[in-house]
């Protein structure tokens, strides 16, 4: 288990009554008017139409600064496609990040529908614990940690952006923080300003749209691996579930959780979670009893073969919703991520290429290692969720083995191989349909990305 879900995991007993998963992750998208607000559901059915035509304005507004934005420099990179190279390289690094930004902004502006779907479907469908048994994990951790990283991740590149420009703004040269052609004399007195203005907020608009929009795919992932978990711990309590919806003898449920007890803790069986044991401190037991129960044999009672077939009922529903939602979030991200991990890519080799050649002029050098960190780390906010989500989501065949299948398969085989055969079918994330979202997707981004560059260098030394 990472360090960072082990310091999230502290305290998690009684605490994973969370009602919105994604209330951090999906406030910029509130603030873009892609997605609606706890509040609009109290509006008065008069204003709501007008309420409705704001939020699109804002919407369509948010697409239109980096829009604009975009054409000016395309038409500043025709007019001086004759200049040095680097400063071309600059203003095409520029274009790539604006064009992109643009791209996903209309993207998920037409999609927004399907947006508001995905969040509500984790907020309602998601369970927050697993069902009762001799232990539980809860969906605490994934939140704790995604809210962790929702907060690094969409202020860091915000404050990088705002660094930047107000470094260009207060250099006292009077130059845009982007170097760009305008339709008219924008020098001019306030003009100036407020161009300097427009360009600090579209460059913001830009770094949280691309912040927001990773940390909310990172976000829905980890929330699915704690899904994963939460199936995994039921497959494996499913005896003791099952003796609990029978209302079996409790007090030998009471003395199987305290040999468990005294076993050492399984490393590595959850992603992101930790084992809880279940309260059964008001139930009576022999402490004098110190047998060793070994696996769960209670007697197959008709009682206990009603509790067994709902909690096996109840695991494939749960795996199918997991299956379900892995179709959606792959159903909105896949152009997303073909559209970042392209993007990403040329940008890479760009920004290597001006920090190279910008190594005398520190604050460029700076500014361009900072944006080369944060589009690594970006990438890997694609790459890593969808190589995590497919390892994890093929384990609950696992835990079922490990549930005394062979005793139960003899009442319910046919729900047994259903689950089965569902659970080795993995979980897979692409891009556009073309390729997929894991780890040696990352190699091969990074390793186009040096080609591009070292195609650039050649390029430059011929030129010198």
């Amino acid at each position: 288990m990472p360090k960072l879900f082990k310091i999230a995991n502290k305290d998690l007993k009684d605490s994973y009554d969370i009602e919105d998963l994604l209330s951090y992750q999906s406030f910029p998208f509130k603030m873009m008017g892609l997605l609606s607000f706890d509040f609009e559901k109290r509006i008065p059915p008069s204003l709501l139409s007008s309420y409705n035509v704001l939020k699109n304005i804002v919407g369509l507004l948010v697409i239109l600064l980096p829009t604009a934005q975009l054409i000016f420099l395309i038409k500043t990179c025709y007019d001086e496609r004759d200049a040095d190279l680097l400063y071309l390289a600059n203003l095409i690094t520029s274009v790539f990040m604006l064009g992109g930004s643009a791209c996903v902004l209309t993207h998920l502006f037409v999609k927004r529908d399907e947006l508001q779907s995905l969040v509500a479907f984790i907020n309602t469908r998601f369970k927050r614990r697993s069902e009762k048994g001799l232990e539980y994990v809860t969906i605490t951790t994934a939140y704790r940690v995604t809210l962790y990283i929702t907060i690094v991740w969409i202020n860091l590149p915000a404050a990088s952006v705002l660094f930047w420009s107000f470094g260009s703004v207060f250099s006292g040269t009077r130059e845009f923080p982007v170097h760009s052609w305008y339709p008219f004399d924008a020098k001019q007195l306030y003009v100036f300003e407020l161009i300097c203005l427009i360009q600090i907020v579209t460059q913001l608009i830009m770094v949280t749209s691309y912040a927001s929009i990773s940390v909310l795919f990172l976000s829905m992932v980890i929330m699915s691996c704690s899904q994963l978990d939460i199936l995994f711990c039921e497959a494996k309590n499913l005896w003791f579930t099952s003796a609990i919806h029978a209302d079996y003898n409790s007090s030998l449920l009471r003395l199987y959780q305290r040999n468990k007890m005294n076993q050492d803790e399984e490393v590595n069986q959850y992603f992101c979670s930790t084992e809880i044991q279940e309260d059964f401190g008001h139930l009576e037991y022999d402490n004098e009893d110190t047998r060793d129960l070994g696996s769960p044999s209670f007697e197959i009672t008709p009682s206990l073969r009603v509790g067994m077939r709902l909690a096996i009922k109840r695991i494939a529903q749960h795996h199918a919703m997991i299956m379900e939602f892995g179709k959606k979030l792959e159903s909105l991200y896949n152009f997303l991520a073909f559209l970042r991990v392209g993007e990403m890519t040329l940008q890479l080799c760009f920004l290597a290429f001006v920090a190279v050649q910008a190594k005398q002029d520190f604050k460029a050098f700076f500014n361009n290692v900072q944006y080369i960190i944060l589009t690594l780390i970006d990438l890997s906010l694609y790459a890593y969720p969808g190589e995590m989500l497919r390892q994890q989501s093929v384990k609950v065949g696992d835990a079922l083995m490990r549930a005394q299948w062979s005793e139960i398969s003899r009442y319910f085989k046919n729900d047994i191989l259903i689950i089965q055969t569902c659970s080795l079918r993995p979980i897979t994330l692409s891009g556009a349909k073309i390729f997929p979202l894991d780890i040696s997707q990352l190699k091969m981004a990074v390793t186009t990305a040096f080609s591009y560059y070292t195609l650039l260098e050649s390029i430059a030394a011929r030129k010198d």
